[in-house]
């Protein structure tokens, strides 16, 4: 269930040249990702319970708009959901 930040992003065509930004993780996992119909990364999914302040899922917050600000004119990516 869980995939590569990393493998997602260069199936999604977000790569891009340089390095990622650090808050993506690219050395971590999403714990859900939903793809497009091409095969291609469409959304990144974090999964979380009990919350009870945004501290708890700010990270994944970061995370998520780092990943869809990358390279976003060719990018397949389209939202994501903590």
């Amino acid at each position: 269930m869980e995939n590569s930040a990393k493998s997602a992003i260069v199936d999604a065509g977000a790569r891009g040249r340089g390095r990622l930004h650090s808050k993506i993780r690219s050395a971590g996992r999403f714990d859900i990702l939903l793809w497009w119909g091409s095969s291609t990364p469409r959304a990144v999914i974090e999964i979380k319970n009990q919350i009870y302040r945004i501290d708890n899922i700010e990270k994944d917050i970061l995370r998520i708009k780092e990943v869809l600000k990358r390279k976003y004119d060719d990018s397949t990516f389209q939202f994501g959901v903590v």
